[in-house]
């Protein structure tokens, strides 16, 4: 399956939507399935992958934005010199 469209600016997050993928097809072997993750709209093993994939991009992002914005937070905090202002 086809992840390029799923790749966010992350790199990290761009191994881990990889790894998805790697493990649903391990999976799929394991299980006999004979079809491969492949971009056919009849394939469910892609539509449930295509879901998944796609939340976790989202919630990734989300995370990740979030992370960004306490970091910047926490700059500020940390170059307050005064200390009884934090309180």
């Amino acid at each position: 399956m086809d992840t390029s469209i799923y790749h966010s600016d992350n790199e990290n997050l761009n191994k881990l939507l990889d790894g998805i993928v790697a493990e649903m097809n391990g999976y799929a072997k394991a299980q006999g399935i004979t079809s491969s993750l492949s971009d056919t709209a009849d394939n469910p093993l892609t539509d449930t992958l295509s879901a998944i994939i796609g939340k976790v991009k989202d919630y990734a992002d989300t995370q990740l934005s979030h992370i960004t914005k306490l970091n910047e937070i926490g700059i500020a905090l940390s170059s307050e010199q005064n200390l009884q202002k934090l309180h």
